[in-house]
Order: structure tokens, then sequence, then C-alpha cells
């Protein structure tokens, strides 16, 4: 017993879902899921399916807690890969505000690193003012 498709490394904004997915040799086979090395169980958060060959792990609302390796084990096979979850939008945007907010006070009005005031820049706050 193998997997045929394995895990693929996923991203996904904060509070959305997400799901997993790797297929088996044979049909109805055991798949043992893992996150970050340890069982997981399904519960009100994690649903875990399998139809024939095909396993999926369901994270409903996707928080930075799951981001971490997740791996599909079989008793004589393995497949792992990362889940990334990005920050909201709003927390990213409201970080960015306050760090701007801060340059404004301290008279910095460009970014080091890219020149300009890195008004769209929500995915992650990185400039340097």
């Amino acid at each position: 017993m193998t997997f045929v498709v394995p895990l693929k490394p996923q991203s996904v904004s904060e509070n959305q879902s997400v799901t997993l997915e790797c297929e088996t040799s044979k049909p109805n086979q055991k798949v043992t899921w893992l996150k970050a090395g340890r069982e997981v169980k399904p519960n009100r958060d994690v649903e875990i399916t399998a139809k024939k060959t095909v396993h999926r792990l369901t994270i409903k609302s996707a928080g930075k807690e799951d981001a971490v390796e997740y791996s599909a084990k079989l008793p004589t096979d393995k497949t792992s890969a990362k889940l990334t979850v990005r920050g909201s939008v709003v927390t990213s945007f409201l970080q960015f505000r306050i760090v701007f907010f801060l340059a404004m006070l301290v008279g910095v009005t460009q970014c080091k690193d890219c020149g300009g005031l890195c008004a769209f820049l929500v995915e992650s706050v990185q400039c340097r003012f």
C-alpha cells in the first residue's frame, strides 16, 4: 500500500476552510492523519473522510495554530505537507496602520525596502520605515 497522490502544500486565509487530500493505491485503506506529528481525530473543527482511495482532512476554520506540517500515514508509507495560514486582511491592515502612524510620529515617510508608503502591503507588515 502506497500513496499514489501525495499531500500538497496548502495556503489559506485565517478563518477559511481548507481540505488536505491524498490518494492511496488501494481502496478502503485506513489512513492515520497527523498534525505536527500528533494524531488528529475528527471533532467539531476537523472532518476526516475517505471515499474509496481518496482521503481528506478538512479544517473548517483555519487559525494560526493550524499552520504546521500535516501527514497522512499508512502502515508502509507516509506523505506530508505544510499548511500556511495567512493573517486576516483586517488584522494585517490594522498592523500596517499602527506601524505607519508610528513612523509618521517620528517623521519617517518612506519605506527603506520599497521606497514608497507601502499602503497596500496588507499580507505582512515587513517593510522598514
